[in-house]
């Protein structure tokens, strides 16, 4: 299987158990979860895009907009919501991945003009950010339903029980 499609399995993967995962260019990527948050994040340089491709399809096959808050990111699965902090400001934007890129060396994340202009970044074109992969809420809700293990039960530590583990149960003697 092509590496670059496993690596986008696993940062899928990562993103709905709610981990962190160190990827190949030496950092990890900061899945934000309401408990904790693991301590590192991606970190690197957003640009932005906008009027040259506005309307075109984009890889997931939806038409940009613009002004719409959503990023290109090489490797996040599509529908991915991300924040976006940059570093010498502070602001911080929240976007969904919907393209693929950057596609300049060095840097992480293109933003659509939506994005770059609420994180106060069309003026220079490009700046320091650090991105959490923020988990969507149905898999929060889920972790947080998910039933508790079952107790260990009299039966289970008494050796003269009947071996329940394949389903069947002998009643010979």
């Amino acid at each position: 299987m092509h590496l670059r499609i496993i690596r986008r399995r696993i940062l899928a993967a990562a993103t709905l158990l709610g981990t962190s995962l160190a990827i190949a260019s030496g950092g990890a990527v900061a899945i934000a979860g309401e408990a904790s948050r693991p301590p590192h994040a991606l970190e690197g340089l957003a640009s932005w895009y906008g009027r040259q491709h506005h309307g075109l399809r984009t890889t997931s096959g939806e038409r940009f907009d613009m002004r719409a808050l959503t990023a290109a990111h090489n490797t996040l699965p599509f529908g991915s919501r991300v924040r976006v902090i940059d570093m010498a400001s502070g602001r911080s934007v929240v976007v969904r991945i919907s393209d693929r890129g950057p596609h300049v060396a060095g840097r992480v994340i293109d933003l659509s003009v939506g994005a770059g202009r609420l994180l106060g970044i069309i003026g220079a074109g490009v700046a320091r950010v650090r991105l959490e992969v923020l988990a969507p809420a149905w898999v929060r809700d889920a972790v947080h339903r998910a039933p508790a293990p079952r107790a260990a039960t009299p039966a289970a530590d008494d050796p003269d029980a009947p071996d329940r583990s394949e389903g069947v149960v002998s009643t010979a003697d």
